[in-house]
């Protein structure tokens, strides 16, 4: 919306919509902005959703608006789902990072991600469960490893969710590696899910990126796929996270046609269509 209707933000204008979308969302959690044109000489505004305000009317007024093209929201890794319906201020760390205090109650999770990436470290194995049931695609995964050279198993699973051994496959990360590697999985059964086994000795190396084929993104949108993570500390239960877009926007938003834009780092910027 045009920065003189200040109804419902006291944001600065964004000159740059793509780099301050990113970063307004990671301020704030889910962004709205009515954007026609990417071009930096135009003052342009964003509405800052909440989801407890869902309700208020000036919100579903502006939800509502066909000239809302583009969104920005949090990247699914980098929040914790029993977050949902929390008040921010309780499960975002503070400035410094203060986990412990006398004066308030433990935080005790985190987000899957740190700042967009994945540290494989903490994760004993991640599932990948596609809801259409067909993986046909190369396996693609963006690896940071600033270390030594590190093995990351993959075992398919069948509809009952187990091994199929005879196509495990194995991928190695190359030492000091920062980059894209892709694996051929062969031709696998309807409904069959992907498991990557971590090593243990996985230390530094991330995870920046998971697709399927190349279509210029870092994470598996087009499959919508579901990404579960096992923590490898003992009493931690299995975390899933959704990549379908539409999980990502408010209610009257999810019957539009939506397109990811740009998800690199801890942020993901979406066109809205009719």
């Amino acid at each position: 919306m045009p920065l003189e209707d200040q109804s419902l933000h006291d944001h600065t204008p964004l000159l740059n919509p793509l780099k301050n979308i990113n970063k307004l969302a990671n301020r704030l959690g889910f962004v709205c902005a009515p954007i026609r044109s990417f071009n930096p000489n135009l003052r342009l505004g964003a509405v800052y959703y909440n989801p407890l305000l869902g309700q208020a009317e000036k919100y579903a007024r502006w939800l509502g608006r066909p000239d809302l093209r583009f969104a920005a929201a949090y990247q699914p890794t980098v929040y914790h789902p029993s977050f949902e319906g929390r008040d921010e201020a309780r499960w975002w760390p503070s400035v410094p990072d203060i986990r412990y205090s006398a004066l308030s109650e433990a935080r005790r999770h985190g987000p899957v991600a740190r700042e967009g990436k994945i540290p494989m470290a903490l994760y004993r194995w991640l599932e990948i469960k596609v809801p259409t049931g067909e993986i046909s695609k190369p396996l693609r995964i963006f690896f940071d490893n600033p270390r030594g050279e590190a093995l990351l198993e993959v075992v398919p699973l069948n509809a009952q969710g187990r091994p199929l051994d005879h196509q495990r496959r194995s991928l190695s990360i190359p030492a000091r590696w920062r980059g894209w590697q892709s694996l051929d999985l062969g031709s696998l059964p309807p409904h069959t899910s992907l498991r990557l086994l971590f090593p243990r000795d996985s230390d530094r190396c991330q995870i920046g990126g998971l697709t399927f084929g190349e279509d210029g993104l870092h994470w598996p949108w087009a499959q919508k796929a579901l990404l579960t993570f096992q923590p490898r500390e003992n009493g931690g239960g299995p975390i899933t996270v959704s990549f379908d877009p539409a999980a990502l926007l408010p209610e009257p938003l999810r019957s539009r046609r939506i397109t990811v834009l740009d998800d690199k780092g801890s942020s993901v910027l979406l066109e809205l269509q009719d």
